[in-house]
């Protein structure tokens, strides 16, 4: 089945314990079906914006509030690096510094959380799994909205005016908030080409905890709904874009005292750059990264003498590599990638200030994959 949701990201100038809150396993980055290639590259642009308002009565019992809001543009950008033994790709990964405005009124009586610094060690590149998961925190961690639909996408995308149902657990940085989801396709191709598009309607459940000044830390428990459209390119298996609103309200309790709140979150993915990679050979059995067989030559062949009577007509061949250039043919290197591919419009505006990261170099030449051994 498949499932459309969101990861909403709603930062808050205080928030209490985020460590505590369950984390998923791994997220999804990728369409099934779609094949990564050596030197791919793909380009995704984020906007979130959000408001949380808690209201209580004060030690007079009088009606008071606090307002949470955030507007945040970011971009994640990456390229292929190589292919791992189980097919998954190994990523370069880039991302924008974010434009984002936080603020809370009144304001907060503690310090925000604190920011990554940019003086920390570079992480690994990060790899996925054969049906593009990985970590659902680190660099991609932006993408992980888009999660809930690709982790049950299949590679042939459903039909036409097919409703089915999902439901997913997303996770806030102070809490959870769980969709569930009626979705449907209603326009698979026609004036946008190859464009599938699904339509969600659905409710919400949030879990979560936030300190509020003059209040305390304020346990939030309610439910609401959610809207959202999806558009996924069919001919290459890509993730286009995505859009999702949501709300939220309930009850706000500090030990004996309650409240309620109010929560509301829109979400924005765009894919703007797309350059597909060379494709490797996918009868082999695994490859190695880019860095490591890039040079690298296969061991010679053993056990490779038969015990029958020889031919006299038959010549032994070189067992000691994989390759052998046509004589005389001049070395030409291969290309890193192919051409950039002209994406199809989808409805999803992209703002004059909106950050774009720039992807890693691919690796050049473009090595030609051994062995995996």
């Amino acid at each position: 089945m498949l499932v459309v949701a969101a990861v909403f990201a709603v930062v808050a100038a205080s928030i209490a314990d985020p460590n505590s809150q369950t984390t998923p396993a791994k997220a999804y980055y990728s369409v099934a079906g779609h094949a990564f290639g050596i030197g791919e590259e793909q380009v995704y642009v984020i906007t979130r914006t959000s408001t949380l308002t808690v209201r209580y009565r004060d030690g007079n019992a009088a009606p008071t509030s606090q307002t949470f809001r955030e507007n945040s543009n970011s971009s994640v950008a990456w390229t292929v690096e190589g292919i791992g033994s189980a097919g998954g790709p190994i990523l370069g990964v880039a991302t924008a510094a974010p434009v984002s405005t936080a603020s809370a009124s009144p304001a907060a009586t503690v310090s925000p959380s604190p920011t990554p610094s940019a003086s920390l060690s570079p992480q690994p590149s990060p790899m996925l799994d054969a049906q593009g998961a990985g970590p659902p925190t680190g660099a991609l961690a932006d993408l992980a909205s888009a999660s809930f639909l690709l982790s049950s996408l299949s590679a042939d995308l459903p039909d036409i005016g097919k409703w089915w149902t999902s439901t997913g657990v997303v996770s806030l940085r102070y809490g959870t908030l769980t969709l569930h989801m009626q979705n449907i396709v209603n326009q698979p191709t026609g004036d946008q080409g190859s464009v599938v598009q699904i339509s969600s309607t659905g409710g919400s459940d949030l879990r979560a905890k936030i300190k509020v000044n003059g209040f305390g830390l304020a346990t939030l428990r309610g439910g609401g709904g959610a809207t959202g459209q999806t558009f996924v390119e069919s001919a290459n298996k890509l993730l286009l874009g995505m859009t999702l609103n949501a709300f939220s309200h309930g009850n706000a309790k500090v030990k004996d005292r309650t409240g309620s709140y109010n929560l509301n979150v829109s979400t924005t993915i765009k894919l703007v750059r797309y350059i597909p990679g060379i494709p490797v050979y996918s009868g082999s059995p695994g490859f190695l990264p880019a860095s490591a067989y890039l040079g690298n030559t296969a061991p010679s062949d053993t056990a490779v003498y038969s015990t029958a009577v020889p031919d006299q007509v038959a010549r032994p061949v070189a067992t000691n590599t994989e390759f052998i250039p046509p004589a005389m043919a001049p070395i030409t290197p291969y290309p890193s990638t192919l051409p950039e591919v002209s994406l199809p419009p989808i409805p999803i505006p992209q703002s004059s200030d909106q950050p774009v990261a720039s992807p890693p170099a691919p690796p050049t030449p473009t090595p030609t994959p051994t062995r995996y051994y």
